[in-house]
Parts: structure tokens; sequence; C-alpha cells
């Protein structure tokens, strides 16, 4: 399958990061709005409305289903969602945001091309349950601690599609009759990555929105994951990313952010270096 068709997975999750920061922020905010309320379900009832079972690992279908189900529920009452750290839903929300999902990409088994496409396919999934999110919040209610963890696990799952598209594109044979648009839909995905980490340090910004014990994981993972994805992307784009952290290290008033934020410079100076 040619590398253009997984990219309009990708594509979704560019528009993924302006929707988080202006969905229901139409005018910047005086006062932090409320946290919405919980009133989520056990993993249970999640079942019977169609939600793959939480204690095991989902893939790309399951994401998919997951967002038909959220969509569901957030039409009928948004409060229903399931809840980051909440102890009736916790370990759905959990589910949707772990790390365990990732061993699909390190399948022995599967080939590059295929590796490629079930971790852009999870992207896809991912997207459309981050807008459920994103849509569900207003300038009354918000949530907030469950953007921050959409936003980090898109930032984590980013950086493995970067490693795996490097290595798709490395196996390529130079005979391949869909290399161009292969190579092509690389270059969309190098853009869309850049708008990716570009609107999660705009996030860190946000500070009437989210409590600074949210920024502070988000700055953790941009952190970790913005050195791997940054060798991906174009050299203007390294450039500007660059010069935007220094800046936000001089305005940032939180020392633990702000030293996040140092560590982050130090590493992509390195990396520039190298």
């Amino acid at each position: 399958m040619p590398m253009m068709k997984n990219i309009s997975r990708v594509i979704l999750v560019t528009l993924i990061i302006p929707v988080i920061n202006v969905a229901g922020y139409q005018s910047a905010p005086s006062r932090r709005p409320q946290v919405a309320p919980d009133h989520s379900l056990t993993p249970g009832m999640y079942i019977q409305k169609g939600l793959p079972a939480n204690d095991r690992n989902w893939d790309s279908q399951d994401y998919l289903q997951a967002a038909k189900v959220l969509q569901t529920i957030a039409g009928v009452d948004p409060t229903q969602l399931p809840r980051y750290g909440s102890l009736v839903s916790g370990a759905v929300f959990a589910r949707i945001v772990s790390h365990d999902n990732f061993k699909l990409f390190d399948n022995a088994v599967l080939n590059q091309q295929q590796r490629f496409k079930a971790a852009t396919a999870i992207l896809e999934g991912l997207g459309q349950i981050t807008v459920i999110y994103a849509t569900a919040t207003t300038q009354e209610r918000i949530f907030d601690s469950e953007m921050i963890e959409l936003m980090r696990y898109v930032l984590e799952v980013s950086a493995e599609v970067t490693q795996l598209a490097d290595a798709f594109t490395a196996s390529l044979p130079a005979n391949d009759p869909d290399r161009e648009a292969r190579l092509r839909g690389r270059e969309q995905m190098r853009q869309g990555m850049a708008r990716v980490v570009i609107g999660c340090l705009d996030s860190l910004a946000e500070r009437v929105s989210y409590q600074s014990s949210d920024l502070l994981r988000l700055a953790r993972t941009l952190d970790t994951t913005v050195p791997v994805i940054f060798f991906f992307l174009s050299t203007g784009v390294q450039q500007e990313l660059s010069l935007r952290i220094q800046r936000m290290i001089e305005e940032e008033p939180n020392s633990s952010i702000r030293e996040r934020l140092q560590h982050l410079a130090a590493a992509l100076a390195k990396s520039k270096a190298g």
C-alpha cells in the first residue's frame, strides 16, 4: 500500500492540536474554567455500549471502534466519557493512552510496511478520540487532564511513527513503482508532525486553561519525544523549533517546566551539532 494512503490518517492528527487549543476558547479565558464533573461509567458499562475491553491491548480497529462508541456517549452526556485518574473509569482511560498498545509495532512477524501501517492506523483512531474530548470542552466545562494525556500520547505515538517511517523509507527498493508517491507522503508527514509539536509547545503557555501539574507532565513528554521527532523534520522547522523553545524558556514562570525546556533545548542543540 502506498505511503500516501496512510498519510491521510496522519493528516487528521495535524488537525488535533489546533482543535485542542481553540475548542471552547474562542477568546482567552480570564479565569480557569471549571473541570467537567465526573459522571463516567464503569468498565463493564462501557463494554456493554460496545467499547473494546480495557484489560487487553488495543489495535487500530479497537481505537476506531472506541471512537465510535465515545462519540455516541459524548452526544448524550460528555461527562460520561472515561476520565484520567478516575476511581470509576480511570482504567478505561488508561487503556486509551497505554504504552502497551505499542507492542504491535515491535512484532517481528510484521515487515516494515506493516508496522508503519499499524502505527499510522492507531493515530487515526486516536485522532478521532482526541477531537471528541476537545469538542466536549467548553468555556464552562473543561476536560483538562484528559486533553493533556491525549496530547502526550499523540506525541509518543508520533515519535514511534517517525522512526517507523524512516525505516520503511530506507527499506524501499530503488525500482519501487510507488516510490515517488511514498516520498511525497513522507514530506506531508514531516509537515504534519511539525504542526503537532508546535501545537503541543503552544499548549504549555495555556496556564489559565491547564493546571501546572498537567503542564509539567506535558513538558516531560515533550522533553523525551521531540528529540526523536526532531531528526525527521526539515532543517527550517528544526531552526524554528529551537528558537521557539529558547523564547519559551525566557518567558516560562514555572521553574520545573523551564528546567524541562532547558533540557530539551540542550538535547536539540546537541543533535544539531552531531
